[in-house]
């Protein structure tokens, strides 16, 4: 294999970068450690307290544009809904919606087409909510990603 174009912003990097040549699952751990702030992890599961965001690095092993869809586990946390952006590099793809309030878990996919090559993956938790008077208090909480090739 051999790389025409290469950013040096992948060389010395604190996230690892990722190979993808038809699917890849993101744990929960491997999550946390590309989020804008920081974050905890139990029990497997990433637990975001405020808006935040979580980036992975990848690079695409593909020989031509190809359908890919982004699949994160999630729970559906009251009050509803978590919202959970989709972003490929600086492309907004979709919004992952976990709207039941029932603290039941999903996966919710979206799909994207995307080039060969280096990316980053972005989850965005857009719309955290607390109430101290009503007691209410909206966090995301992400099992996993799992990304593939369709």
């Amino acid at each position: 294999m051999i790389i025409e174009v290469f950013d040096a912003c992948y060389l010395e990097h604190k996230l690892p970068l990722h190979t993808i040549s038809d699917e890849l699952t993101l744990s929960a751990e491997t999550l946390a450690r590309g989020s804008s702030q920081p974050v905890e992890v139990r029990d497997k599961v990433v637990i975001l307290f405020g808006a935040r965001e979580l980036k992975s690095r990848l690079f695409v092993f593909s020989e031509e544009v190809d359908l890919w869809k982004v699949s994160v586990h999630g729970k559906h946390d009251a009050p509803a809904p978590v919202i959970l952006e989709v972003w490929i590099d600086d492309n907004f793809v979709d919004s992952l919606v976990f709207d039941k309030g029932d603290d039941s878990w999903e996966t919710l996919s979206v799909s994207t087409m995307v080039t060969p090559g280096f990316h980053q993956l972005f989850l965005r938790y857009v719309n955290d909510f607390y109430d101290r008077e009503l007691g209410l208090d909206r966090n995301a909480y992400i099992g996993y990603a799992f990304i593939t090739r369709q």
